[in-house]
């Protein structure tokens, strides 16, 4: 069964600025499509500094993205629904922006999010991994890391790329 999620390019948030920078790359931003099943949604689902881990209407943040698809077991949907409804409320990890900028060690949890470790460590929940190596929560991970995933397949692009 195949699931979706985009990744937003070159944004023009502050922290968008300050992810382009330090990872040499204009994905700024991924998020799950909302429902996973719908490579056009009607909402998304992810971590953003302005309300931290919530559903949003899908024509929130404007501008150029790519949807992708993974490949999970159908019997896994559920419990991947589950897991990431249970994150709805939980605050933005503010901290996963200093340690990409500074400190690169680990600083996440559970109780915040960044959008690019809400997407990884939901798959990996569900035990599909999008990079080639399982990562850990000292790992950084960025928007970019996910779009080059080899077990996502890009399926169509909206806008331009910066």
């Amino acid at each position: 069964m195949k699931i979706y999620f985009r990744i937003v390019h070159g944004h023009n948030g502050f922290y968008d600025w300050l992810v382009r920078f330090f990872t040499q790359s204009s994905d700024t931003h991924v998020e799950f499509c909302w429902p996973l099943t719908n490579s056009r949604p009607p909402y998304y689902l992810g971590a953003q500094p302005k309300g931290g881990v919530q559903v949003r209407d899908a024509n929130y943040l404007r501008g150029s993205y790519t949807i992708y698809s993974v490949e999970i077991p159908s019997r896994r949907l559920l419990i991947l629904q589950k897991f990431l409804t249970d994150q709805i409320g939980k605050k933005y990890d503010f901290l996963a922006i200093l340690n990409l900028v500074f400190f690169r060690k680990e600083l996440y949890g559970r109780n915040h999010w960044f959008c690019s470790y809400l997407v990884y460590f939901a798959l990996a929940y569900i035990g599909v991994y999008l990079l080639s190596a399982r990562k850990n929560a000292s790992d950084l991970i960025t928007p970019h890391d996910i779009a080059l995933s080899p077990v996502a397949t890009e399926v169509f692009h909206v806008g331009k790329y910066d």
